[in-house]
C-alpha cells in the first residue's frame, strides 16, 4: 500500500520534513511581524524628560551641597 504524498522542498530543492514545513512557516510569520512598523517611538521621550529632570535635580544637590568642593 503506497502513500503518496506531497513532498516539499527548500529553495535549494532538498526535502523538507514536515517539521521543517513547520518552521519554515513560523519563521516566515516571524519575519512579517519583525518588518511592520511598531509604535516604539514614544517611550523615549518621556524618558529624556526623566532623565533632564533627574540632571537638574543632581545640578541643585551640586550646588548646595556642604561637600561642594568632591564634586568638581
Amino acid at each position: 500500500m503506497a502513500r503518496t504524498r506531497k513532498e516539499a522542498t527548500s529553495d535549494s530543492g532538498a526535502y523538507m520534513s514536515q517539521y521543517d514545513q513547520e518552521v519554515e512557516v513560523r519563521l516566515k510569520a516571524l519575519e512579517e511581524k519583525a518588518h511592520t512598523p511598531c509604535g516604539g517611538g514614544g517611550a523615549n521621550a518621556d524618558l529624556l524628560k526623566r532623565i533632564e529632570a533627574l540632571e537638574t535635580a543632581l545640578g541643585h544637590i551640586k550646588k548646595t551641597s556642604i561637600w561642594n568642593s568632591k564634586w568638581d
